[in-house]
């Protein structure tokens, strides 16, 4: 993202599915009290995260903790505001 956002989006969105590995950054829910998670570096001072992950199972959201590292597997979607999204996240 750093050197071509709009690249790295184009070619993240026509992936199809993607792995991403990294720190637990949020768990939060959005205005439907669907969970998600964020991922990111895990570098101090990061703002915002890579990947903005939806999970397949709801509930597995809740067995995460932030920091905690993960692999995550999932659907590629677009991108917001600098981070990539994921659906139907496993990990």
């Amino acid at each position: 993202m750093a050197s071509n956002e709009a690249k790295t989006a184009h070619v993240w969105k026509n992936a199809g599915c993607a792995s991403v590995s990294g720190s637990v950054l949020t768990i939060g829910s959005d205005f439907m009290d669907d969970p998600f998670v964020v991922i990111g570096t895990g570098k101090k001072y990061e703002f915002g995260g890579i990947v903005h992950c939806t999970p397949k199972n709801k509930t597995a959201a809740f067995d995460l903790s932030k920091g905690q590292k993960v692999t995550v597997r999932g659907t590629t979607g677009g991108e917001m505001m600098g981070t990539l999204m994921l659906e139907d996240c496993e990990w």
